[in-house]
C-alpha cells in the first residue's frame, strides 16, 4: 500500500490502522506499506526498511532499531575523529554538540557518563539519516 492514511483525519486514520493490525494478526500475514507518515509505522510496524534517494539506508526490526538508536548530547570537547565515528549525523554549536547514534553500547564505552542520552522516534531517526553524514553546523 501506498500511502493508505495520506489526507484522512486521524480518526479515519486510526481505524484503518486497526483493520490493517487486526488481518495481519488474524492471516499471520505481511504487508507492504510505503509511508512518510512514521506514527502510523509506530502503530504498525514489525520490521522496517527506509529508503532514501533510491538507497537502503537502514533496515530491520523497529524495536531493535527504536533500542539501539539515541541522541547524544555534550560539550563539544568530546567529539573528535574517533567519536563521530559512533554517529549517523552530529550538529554542533556554541552550546555543544547534538547527534543521532546508531549503536547505544558503542556510544556509552565512548563517552561515558559526560553526555546525555536520549530515546528517539522514528521520524527523528530519519531526520538524521537523511539531512547527511556526519553534517556539522556551527552557528
Amino acid at each position: 500500500m501506498d500511502e493508505p492514511t495520506a489526507n484522512l483525519d486521524p480518526l479515519v486514520r486510526n481505524e484503518l490502522l486497526e483493520i490493517i493490525q487486526e488481518r495481519i494478526e488474524e492471516d499471520n500475514s505481511s504487508v507492504f506499506y510505503s509511508t512518510h507518515i512514521t506514527s502510523d509505522l509506530d502503530k504498525v510496524a514489525d520490521y522496517l526498511i527506509f529508503i532514501y534517494n533510491g538507497k537502503i539506508i537502514l533496515q530491520g526490526e523497529k524495536d531493535v532499531i527504536l533500542e539501539n538508536h539515541c541522541i547524544v548530547r555534550g560539550k563539544n570537547e568530546l567529539l573528535s575523529d574517533d567519536t563521530k565515528n559512533v554517529f549517523v549525523s552530529v550538529l554542533k554549536n556554541s552550546f555543544g554538540f547534538e547527534g543521532l547514534v546508531f549503536n547505544r553500547k558503542e556510544a556509552y564505552d565512548l563517552f561515558g557518563e559526560e553526555v546525555v542520552y536520549d530515546n528517539i522516534n522514528l521520524e527523528d531517526i530519519l531526520t538524521y539519516y537523511t539531512r547527511g553524514n556526519k553534517s556539522e553546523k556551527n552557528n
